[in-house]
């Protein structure tokens, strides 16, 4: 069977739905945007998606993956957004993307270690939403350029927001569902944020 060639696709922006036409199937070299959905393969990894030298996002929706390794085969990587991973648990790769700017995961709540894997990257933007729970925000302070970040319904167990107001980062946002045991609401964090920019 011949690749489906870039004349019938954008050769930069490709979204797919893997249900219908198999990933093996596309011709990817100079794809710069991949969106995948429903990528489910049977070894459970991103193992067959090609080689893609200039790939900068990869957004993969609805997928039975449980690890991300090889993902350092992407190295100008800027935008990883990743949904519905319900397998997903070993994130360890993405340390190595040196130019990742922008981390979105949701609704995958197995994924482990992620506290550990992210400090000293990158990142400005950060989403990590309805995701089980981290035993703490601590971790946010080792990312020095992160400005945005959210973690609805992620559950943060020592309750303990301080670590958003921290000199070491630059937040101008964050987001998170408000709960007793936390010591501070979302909004009175935003508006020490405000008011910080101001000083």
């Amino acid at each position: 069977m011949n690749k489906v060639t870039n004349s019938l696709i954008h050769p930069l922006d490709v979204t797919t739905n893997c249900k219908i036409t198999h990933i093996e199937d596309l011709d990817l070299k100079s794809c710069r945007h991949l969106t995948l959905w429903y990528y489910n393969p049977q070894n459970h990894s991103l193992d067959n998606i090609p080689n893609i030298p200039e790939l900068e996002t990869l957004r993969i929706y609805h997928s039975n993956i449980t690890t991300l390794d090889n993902i350092e085969r992407f190295q100008r990587l800027q935008v990883l957004d990743l949904q519905y991973l319900p397998k997903l648990e070993n994130v360890d790769s993405i340390s190595s993307l040196r130019y990742l700017d922008c981390l979105y995961i949701s609704s995958s709540k197995k994924i482990k270690n992620i506290e550990n894997v992210l400090v000293s990257m990158p990142i400005t933007d950060l989403k990590i939403c309805d995701c089980g729970c981290l035993p703490s925000l601590n971790f946010i302070t080792g990312i020095p350029n992160l400005k945005r970040f959210s973690f609805a319904g992620t559950k943060i167990l020592d309750g303990d927001m301080t670590p958003l107001l921290s000199d070491c980062i630059h937040l101008s946002w964050c987001g998170f569902d408000n709960k007793k045991v936390y010591s501070h609401k979302s909004d009175e964090i935003n508006k020490i944020l405000v008011m910080r920019r101001f000083e």
